[in-house]
């Protein structure tokens, strides 16, 4: 899994977005080629080298020459339309300025179609857009994560006059994001910066583990008291990580034959795993302790569930973070039959097994114990391991 961690010291905006993965990407060709695709007018680039307190960093301005129009969400997608892109990298374009335009319309009042764009929909603002959506698709990126962002205050002039910071779009686009106030009379975070890492659905946290293969560094105009940087940490994480839900609840007045019935319920309501355990209760009663692992997704149904089909009348929830190893199938024809071997690696360990089906069904067949199976296909793969090397 490819990930994208952005560390935003100084904030963020589509330029410093463009400038860290340029600066990742090393490709200012390929970059150039497709943002001239757009049916824009004129325009320059000007890219360089500069340093924000002790930190060397990309800068990457697009220079406009004609006084740039007002325009609305159709007129941008008409222009995008024109560029020939991909399906994905398209829509991936036309979402960020849905969701700019539904945070403008929710400032303002009006509906989205009635949003007119002032710095948004300049020229240089949509070629900040597309260059993210293109350079994240030509770094092939699986997962956003970001720092807490920094949310500076004080006020500046604008198409509105003057705005307090956060602007109000801004504030609708701050929803569910992680932020930290810091002591800076400027803006450091812009609708646009934070609408593509919401359309990518960042998750904003710290660090994640992994191996990091690439660093870029991009930065703002402004010079700040804290450096106006935008770091981007490129790696690769080859375990996974699921955020799940463990739903837990007590019982001492149901029978078995009640419970095993409860059993095929949660799993149908989209349960990932369960587990029943005695204990002793009050009142000095021997009870049951289920205990659910569910997904955000199926977290509403799975509790439902449980209330419906159980004698609880209370449950907890505990948010998890399981850590699984990535996970692949290899069938192997062996002289007992085909056998499939769960192939499991990650966190530094690496882990094989052969399906019990199959092995169950070769010993059967063959007149075997389940552990003379075992050994010959274990035997077979590992002499067919040695042949590959």
């Amino acid at each position: 899994m490819n990930i994208l961690y952005c560390d935003a010291v100084g904030g963020v905006s589509g330029d410093m977005l463009t400038a860290a993965l340029l600066d990742i990407a090393k490709n200012e060709k390929y970059l150039l080629k497709e943002l001239r695709k757009i049916p824009l007018k004129p325009w320059q680039w000007q890219r360089q080298e500069a340093h924000k307190g002790s930190f060397r960093a990309l800068k990457i301005d697009f220079i406009i020459e004609e006084a740039q129009p007002h325009r609305h969400l159709g007129d941008i997608k008409a222009l995008v339309s024109q560029a020939g892109y991909s399906a994905e990298i398209t829509e991936r374009i036309f979402a960020v300025f849905e969701l700019l335009a539904e945070a403008e319309s929710k400032a303002h009042g009006i509906s989205k179609e009635q949003v007119h764009f002032h710095e948004v929909g300049a020229d240089d603002t949509i070629l900040d857009i597309t260059a993210v959506v293109l350079l994240l698709d030509y770094l092939k990126i699986d997962k956003i994560m970001a720092s807490p962002l920094p949310i500076g205050g004080g006020v500046s002039l604008g198409c509105h006059g003057l705005m307090p910071h956060p602007a109000p779009a801004l504030n609708y686009l701050l929803e569910g994001v992680r932020v930290e106030g810091i002591e800076e009379n400027c803006e450091t975070i812009t609708p646009t910066g934070l609408a593509l890492l919401k359309t990518y659905k960042a998750e904003f946290r710290p660090l994640p583990g992994m191996e990091v293969k690439k660093i870029g560094c991009g930065c703002g105009t402004r010079d700040t008291t804290r450096p106006n940087i935008l770091r981007c940490f490129l790696g690769t994480n080859p375990q996974s990580q699921d955020k799940l839900f463990r739903l837990e609840c007590t019982i001492d007045d149901m029978t078995g034959e009640d419970l095993g019935a409860v059993w095929d319920k949660v799993f149908a309501a989209g349960a990932r795993d369960m587990n029943i355990t005695s204990i002793q209760m009050k009142k000095n009663r021997p009870g049951q302790k289920l205990s659910v692992l569910v997904a955000e997704e199926n977290l509403e149904a799975v509790r439902q569930c449980l209330f419906r089909h159980t004698t609880t009348i209370g449950m907890t929830c505990q948010r998890l973070e399981r850590m699984v190893l990535e996970r692949q199938i290899e069938t192997l024809e062996t002289p007992i039959g085909s056998i499939r071997w769960k192939q499991a690696q990650g966190f530094g360990v690496t882990k094989a097994k052969p399906e019990f089906e199959d092995i169950q069904a070769a010993a059967e067949s063959h007149n075997l114990s389940l552990a003379q199976a075992r050994a010959i296909a274990a035997k077979y793969r590992d002499n067919n391991e040695n042949k590959d090397n």
